[in-house]
């Protein structure tokens, strides 16, 4: 592992959370919690902001269901609680994960992926597959428990996977009010409901044989060749977005992404720290996020 380890400290597994504070027999600027029930570990340095003056980590057991809206895309078998992890400070208010990198480790049985979902400008499933060492893209398993970077707060379970797939298809129900959400591993498409075209039945996204960083085909069946998912809406509040993941160790700096329509027009993206328009894509952890206007290939390179 890159990181050197601290201290592995208890974290307070409850419903309300608890205070960090300091503790002169450890390292400065880490900080313990009490342990009341089920343990959940923190590892490393840099637990919180020196300009926090008080941390809270609430913790607390959901559902199993709670990853249900992908139910759909995987044979997953659960082997862990599902955990609700969220920082806050004094005033409950939630603080962003990417200021404390923490290391968790959960209890687990051994797992195929570590799954996150959180609560965002859209419900996300971000799978974390079970690696030979902890790294920002994978999660590692040791004496009963599954290690991993919490990057953001959210629902976090691991899972156990009879057979990878490179293609998911979802049968459009017109009764249905959720949105039309394929999850592909860590590649997502989002089509919010009330944009969903009339006469389109079925919803698919594959992972294409490339020798890019990425290529996948979207395709929505029975959708005319050129309908502009956003074009054709300018006052929809949400627009459909699709997550590519890159490899670990990419270099972002020089990333190329365009799409290649059905009728074999090519779409160039331009890079955009906030999406606005629908030829503009932006990075979120190892993945890029593009606003999609209409079906076809993306290919980042």
């Amino acid at each position: 592992m890159y990181f050197k380890i601290m201290v592995l400290t208890l974290i307070l597994f409850s419903l309300f959370g608890c205070n960090l504070r300091e503790d002169d027999n450890l390292p400065s600027g880490v900080s313990p919690f009490n342990l009341l029930d089920e343990a959940i570990y923190i590892v490393g340095e840099g637990l919180y902001s020196t300009s926090k003056d008080n941390v809270k980590i609430l913790v607390s057991q959901e559902e199993s269901n709670g990853f249900d809206f992908v139910s759909n895309s995987y044979d997953f078998v659960q082997s862990s609680l599902n955990y609700n992890i969220r920082f806050v400070d004094d005033n409950e208010e939630i603080i962003e994960v990417e200021d404390l990198l923490p290391l968790l480790a959960i209890p687990s049985e051994p797992f195929s992926y570590l799954g996150l979902k959180y609560q965002g400008d859209y419900e996300r499933f971000y799978p974390y597959p079970n690696t030979d060492s902890i790294n920002s893209y994978g999660a590692y398993y040791e004496n009963d428990f599954c290690y991993f970077f919490l990057s953001n707060n959210g629902n976090y379970q691991t899972y156990t996977e009879s057979q990878s797939h490179s293609t998911i298809t979802l049968e459009i129900d017109p009764s249905q009010y959720d949105d039309v959400n394929l999850s592909l591993y860590q590649a997502q498409f989002i089509l919010p409901r009330d944009l969903l075209p009339l006469g389109v039945t079925r919803v698919s996204l594959e992972k294409m044989q490339s020798p890019q960083l990425a290529e996948y085909d979207l395709t929505l069946l029975a959708l005319p060749v050129m309908f502009n998912l956003v074009q054709n809406n300018p006052d929809a509040e949400r627009y459909p977005i699709l997550y590519l993941p890159l490899p670990p160790g990419t270099d972002m700096t020089e990333v190329a992404v365009r799409q290649v329509l059905p009728n074999h027009d090519v779409v160039i993206f331009h890079y955009s720290e906030t999406l606005e328009t629908h030829d503009q894509f932006t990075f979120y952890g190892n993945s890029i996020i593009i606003l999609v206007n209409n079906q076809g290939k993306f290919i980042v390179n």
